[in-house]
């Protein structure tokens, strides 16, 4: 298994790729009240809008999670979701924002049982479940209050599904599958994610508002995972080829598919967000050649580094590290082009970064 924050959670620019001149930019380190200073704890941030609010969670010094408000101003408000577990790795776990700073996620109960919820702008937080459901989460949500993401029933099915604020819930699969899976949602209601087919391979979907679907996946693909999408329609995500190989990919709104590599990488970069412009960020592992950053003690947390990257609509891709880390793991941008996620320090801790034009 690949361990990253994920499974927790001066610019270099590397390969030629752009002059430095061109894409100065400028990092801010920050972390979260409470959160613990041992290693693999600290703040890892999920998402970010447009407004500037980003969230995410924090593993406090028994590794338990808790979720976090970072307003423009610096300012973090720390929330728990009403029966949140406090054993180790339980707790809650913010994933998404709203333009109108409406949060979404899961959060593990004291027998590891996900649930949902999602917490109001003015601080209010509701939890729920899917009728019928043995493990419900949220990925994300919409402009409005619909928050989307998946639930398991008791013969480990699993189904999407959108609910409104008003606590309706509408439950979908893609026909004839026994899991579909959402990974993203825009402010106009389409869905984009993942279904298990029954050759036993992964595939796309876009779910549109009418709820009509289309199915998708790159050429050569054998596991295709799409990760986000715009509020344009455009979806990114990952894909496997034949001999196992990663590959990133980009499903314009018309439905062109475009794959791509980092150059220089040994894994593929998984894109984790895309904004409207079509800009989009993830991380990946970079060969020896590559690899740009200060901290070499970082990798033996990890083992292996690990560099976020940029790319455009255009194509073109920006390399970098956040403070010379060698484990850098970007997870949202907004429409202004602001970066957040994760970086790992010498000793192992994780801080949460923002990264500006």
């Amino acid at each position: 298994m690949r361990v990253t924050l994920k499974l927790v959670r001066a610019v270099f620019v590397v390969l030629g790729l752009l002059p430095l001149s061109a894409v100065a930019q400028t990092y801010l380190s920050f972390d979260a009240p409470g959160a613990g200073t041992g290693a693999i704890q600290g703040t890892i941030p999920q998402a970010l809008n447009d407004v500037g609010l980003i969230t995410g969670y924090y593993r406090d010094s028994n590794y338990v999670n808790h979720g976090f408000l970072r307003e423009k101003d610096g300012k973090i408000v720390t929330f728990d979701a009403t029966g949140a577990g406090t054993a180790a790795n339980q707790g809650t776990l913010p994933m998404a924002i709203n333009q109108a700073g409406w949060v979404a996620g899961l959060f593990l109960d004291s027998n590891n049982y996900p649930h949902g919820f999602f917490r109001e702008a003015n601080g209010v937080l509701t939890t729920f479940d899917a009728p019928g459901a043995v493990g419900t989460s949220a990925c994300c949500i919409d402009g409005g209050d619909r928050v989307v993401g998946g639930y398991s029933d008791a013969s480990g099915d699993v189904y999407g599904y959108q609910r409104q604020k008003d606590g309706t819930l509408v439950s979908f699969e893609v026909p004839g599958t026994t899991k579909t899976a959402p990974k993203g949602v825009n402010p106009g209601g389409q869905i984009a994610g993942f279904y298990a087919g029954w050759d036993g391979l992964t595939h796309g979907f876009l779910r549109n508002s009418d709820g009509a679907f289309a199915l998708f996946d790159p050429e050569g693909s054998r596991s295709t995972q799409p990760r986000a999408i715009s509020a344009g329609g455009v979806v990114v995500g990952y894909y496997s080829d034949a001999e196992g190989n990663q590959h990133g990919f980009v499903r314009q709104r018309e439905g062109t598919i475009t794959s791509f590599d980092v150059p220089g990488s040994i894994f593929s970069p998984p894109p984790e967000s895309v904004n409207i412009e079509g800009e989009m960020v993830g991380s990946y592992e970079p060969s020896s050649e590559a690899r740009v950053g200060e901290h070499g003690d970082t990798v033996g947390c990890f083992g292996q580094p690990v560099s976020g990257f940029v790319r455009d609509n255009a194509g073109t891709i920006v390399s970098f590290s956040a403070f010379g880390s060698l484990v850098t793991e970007p997870a949202g941008v907004n429409s202004a082009g602001n970066i957040t996620g994760s970086y790992v320090d010498g000793s192992c801790v994780v801080h949460g970064f923002l990264r500006e034009p």
